[in-house]
């Protein structure tokens, strides 16, 4: 009889035990936690011991029973800037709940994108210096002798001048910047006159040659405020400049084989005028890369001198009367300041 009490007694003392050593967890709907074992389990109801005291939970408030809630591996867990050892009991509506050796609840958003950090303010990513290098054609207004059957000088607008420019701009603001800029200008032209001579008419072509060299300074205004931005594809711009020219002219005239007596087979007269000039332009850039763009527009110059050529040719002078009095009066005689208008293309880079 001793024998049985005694065996009664150590098998609860072990149950006891194991109870101690398996603890069980309720997962409630709600989302709460509890850890403990269950004292009696009733049809509606668990009669359940918590860390907190003794609790009865209903059946219809549990979302999931852990009868040992050592069955669930540990795991390292982040909370609070510690890592901590946890077992993971339950995962409702994207969140994961971890229940610690010491009964601590830890919840953790699941699979949820961290909120992205809001970008640094942008700053105007905005270059100081610009190189530009263009190339342009036109029509210019150049003196050289007409066609026709008088002499004289024509000036009217024709084709057929080239030119390059290189220029610099520092920027002041997204609206204006200043800078320098060297222009070039060549133009070739043409022509055949019938004059009268000593023995009657005298035919002869004309090669007309200018060239411009010109140094300015001045000013580019952005229409649209992108001098320069980076993140900015377009502008439009209005650039001024002013400043001296240097221009050469060659006019060579060659009577050919049915010249009068004593005219030269031909015979160059030449000049050369320092005079102030100014550029006016319109440009449409398209920015190519974040440094690179492309210049389009139209620029007219304007060379402030009246008259070029020295009077009479240089070499083989021609023989006195008529046509040598009135070819060195029209070449002396003043004329209409030359213009160029052209249409350039080119390339900025900005540093």
């Amino acid at each position: 009889m001793k024998k049985t009490q005694y065996a009664c007694a150590l098998i609860a003392a072990m149950m006891l035990a194991t109870a101690g050593l398996h603890a069980t967890v309720i997962v409630q709907k709600n989302g709460d936690v509890i850890s403990g074992r269950i004292l009696e389990e009733k049809p509606d109801k668990y009669v359940f011991q918590s860390p907190y005291g003794k609790l009865q939970i209903a059946k219809a408030n549990v979302a999931k029973l852990i009868l040992d809630e050592k069955a669930i591996e540990l795991k390292e867990v982040k909370h609070n800037n510690k890592i901590v050892k946890a077992r993971l009991v339950a995962e409702q509506n994207n969140t994961a709940v971890y229940l610690t050796e010491d009964g601590q609840t830890i919840r953790q958003q699941q699979g949820a994108t961290p909120p992205a950090e809001a970008p640094a303010p942008t700053k105007d990513i905005r270059e100081r210096v610009l190189v530009q290098l263009s190339g342009s054609f036109g029509l210019a207004n150049f003196q050289q002798p007409q066609d026709s059957t008088a002499m004289g000088f024509d000036q009217r607008i024709r084709p057929g001048t080239w030119g390059a420019s290189l220029g610099g701009h520092y920027i002041v603001s997204r609206f204006f910047s200043v800078g320098v800029l060297g222009s070039f200008y060549f133009s070739a032209l043409n022509s055949t006159t019938t004059d009268q001579g000593p023995q009657g008419p005298v035919t002869y072509n004309t090669a007309t040659t200018n060239m411009a060299f010109l140094v300015s300074a001045g000013g580019s205004f952005s229409v649209f405020g992108n001098l320069p931005l980076k993140q900015s594809a377009h502008d439009l711009r209005l650039e001024v400049y002013g400043g001296y020219s240097m221009n050469r002219a060659e006019m060579l005239l060659n009577f050919g084989s049915n010249r009068p007596p004593n005219f030269p087979t031909e015979g160059v007269s030449k000049g050369r005028a320092n005079a102030p000039a100014v550029q006016l332009a319109i440009a449409y850039v398209y920015a190519l890369t974040d440094s690179l763009r492309l210049r389009s527009g139209i620029a007219v110059t304007r060379f402030f001198y009246p008259s070029i050529y020295a009077d009479g040719f240089e070499s083989n002078p021609l023989p006195p009367g008529q046509f040598k009095a009135e070819f060195d009066k029209n070449i002396g005689q003043t004329g209409v300041q030359p213009t160029v208008i052209s249409a350039l293309v080119g390339l900025e880079m900005a540093f």
